[in-house]
């Protein structure tokens, strides 16, 4: 379908078809970019209940200074509570800094272990670092490993960096050298910094059954440098 066999059935009122024209018009996708009408066809849509439309009204609606911040959240709020991840998530993240509302710590985790649990890849490892600290839920090293282990599985390399510390140091399961440095190399190959700088380390004093290569420990602690720079240069 073009834009215009879109624009057709999102004047009929399918939400579906006014969040795609939506896309269009504040991405400039095929038309020239509008955010007036990108927004009033995601009003649309998510005033049908949309859920992709109320997670993309509120980000709208948040970058732009004449909207007060408490329509984005209550948006954000309706398609977190459908189970949409990506606002569960972002949800999550203003549950825990108590932006635009009073901070709930127990909703946040909620809100985390939900997309995680559908599957969602920015989720685990938010979900994992809160059981582990003991955010909003009870501190729990089993439940934490598990879900560091689902996020590096589903490509996060500084979640394996983690399932490889808990390993590495025994928490939250039985110490392994060995399975400690299978989930630090996964972390290395995936580029996580975190995964070098405790690799850097092994070599340098001969940890996790490795031999002391000092040459090698330098080369890793100088791209963990490396990579850290470059994600704050991508921030």
């Amino acid at each position: 379908m073009n834009l215009d066999e879109f624009l057709k059935v999102a004047h009929q009122g399918v939400p579906e078809a006014q969040y795609v024209v939506a896309l269009c018009f504040e991405n400039g996708w095929g038309v020239a970019a509008d955010k007036t009408v990108a927004e009033k066809w995601l009003l649309k849509s998510a005033e049908q209940g949309h859920a992709a439309s109320q997670h993309e009204l509120s980000l709208l609606l948040q970058r732009s200074s004449d909207d007060p911040i408490s329509e984005a959240i209550d948006w954000l709020r309706k398609s977190a509570t459908q189970g949409f991840p990506p606002a569960e998530v972002l949800y999550s993240l203003y549950c825990e800094g108590g932006i635009g509302m009073a901070p709930d710590l127990t909703e946040a985790f909620r809100y985390s272990l939900s997309a995680a649990e559908r599957g969602y890849a920015p989720a685990p490892r938010r979900a994992a670092s809160m059981l582990e600290q003991g955010i909003g839920v009870a501190q729990n090293f089993e439940q934490a490993l598990h879900w560091y282990q689902r996020a590096a599985e589903l490509g996060d390399a500084d979640a394996a960096a983690s399932v490889g510390r808990m390993y590495a140091q025994g928490i939250g399961v039985e110490q392994n050298d060995a399975m400690a440095m299978k989930w630090l190399v996964v972390g290395q190959e995936g580029k996580s910094p975190w995964a070098l700088s405790r690799l850097s380390s092994v070599y340098r004093f001969g940890e996790l059954g490795q031999s002391v290569d000092s040459d090698r420990a330098d080369e890793l602690a100088m791209r963990a440098e490396e990579l850290l720079k470059e994600r704050a240069g991508n921030t």
